[in-house]
């Protein structure tokens, strides 16, 4: 008897949409307007779900219909502070004998709510404790009014890399780009010595890029028509509502940069030099990005082309 032939096995589909019922839902929630009036928040479609990040940590999870059509999520217990009575910043402590010390005032969870600026400033506090140097460089630039953001850490299906940082629409060349965020001291961008982490990783989004490119298109021009549905087309006002483009190559972003850091890149560049580190980085950079955007710590513009000394656009 014959072997029998292997089953044929597809990776699972890259998805972005949102039923129409939970945009209906989510249109005129006091806390959806909050988080949309809040340029700090970054709502993110899923499949079939949202998630809302501040300073790359997600303040609302999973956000969807449940099976009765009632509007849930989930925040992990990290970023929930602690509602109290008094107004002081330090929590008076008694001693019981029974329990030991104990609060003078008695402390519960504060939920979101419907997101008022106080509970949302607790909650910010919160998750900025948690916050990375590299979770507030993305947020910097994330939250910078000229970007077209359309998504972040965009992790496709059977992946085994660290998820992509951004996905947006640069109008300098009409197309969804996608970013991979380091900040200049970062050991990635150096070592291995034979080929720097970051190559490798790029390399590996090129693949997928260029592999689902279709799916990507199909997928982000859902997540225009969603975003804008939701109140949020004011922040992706240069995004068209047709067809996109994808650029297939990454683009790399190095920010935390002095003036002195991008003339050093620059010049290895124009000048490698053997043993110098940004010359080991340039060595392979094209080959694998699509462009490199050098930026300080406070966000930037990234649109990659006509944008002066800090940007380098390879094609």
């Amino acid at each position: 008897m014959a072997n029998a032939r292997p089953a044929r096995t597809t990776s699972p589909r890259f998805r972005r949409h949102l039923q129409d019922q939970l945009l209906q839902t989510l249109v005129g929630n006091p806390a959806w307007a909050a988080i949309c009036s809040d340029r700090q928040l970054h709502p993110e479609v899923r499949a079939g779900r949202l998630t809302v990040y501040y300073m790359g940590q997600a303040l609302l999870r999973e956000v969807r219909l449940d099976k009765n059509g009632s509007l849930v999520a989930s925040v992990h217990h990290k970023f929930v502070p602690l509602q109290r009575s008094t107004p002081d910043f330090y929590l008076g402590l008694r001693w019981d004998d029974s329990t030991g010390l104990a609060f003078d005032s008695g402390l519960s969870p504060q939920p979101p709510g419907t997101l008022e600026p106080d509970v949302l400033k607790a909650y910010k506090r919160m998750m900025k404790y948690e916050a990375g140097p590299e979770d507030i460089l993305q947020q910097h630039i994330a939250s910078d009014p000229r970007n077209c953001v359309l998504d972040q850490q965009t992790e496709f299906p059977a992946r085994t890399h660290n998820k992509i940082d951004l996905a947006y629409f640069d109008p300098s060349i009409g197309k969804v780009c996608f970013a991979e965020i380091k900040r200049f001291d970062d050991a990635r961008l150096f070592a291995p010595a034979g080929e720097p982490e970051v190559i490798r990783q790029l390399r590996a989004y090129g693949i997928w890029l260029r592999e689902q490119s279709d799916t990507i298109s199909t997928e982000y021009r859902r997540v225009v028509a969603a975003k804008r549905a939701l109140g949020l087309g004011g922040r992706i006002k240069e995004a068209p509502d047709g067809e996109l483009s994808v650029l297939t190559k990454p683009v790399l972003v190095i920010g935390n940069c002095t003036d002195a850091d991008v003339r050093q890149i620059r010049q290895a560049r124009s000048r490698p030099a053997d043993g110098d580190t940004w010359s080991l980085l340039w060595r392979h950079l094209e080959t694998v990005a699509a462009g490199l955007i050098i930026s300080g710590g406070v966000g930037c513009d990234l649109a990659i082309r006509g944008g002066g000394p800090q940007k380098f656009w390879f094609g």
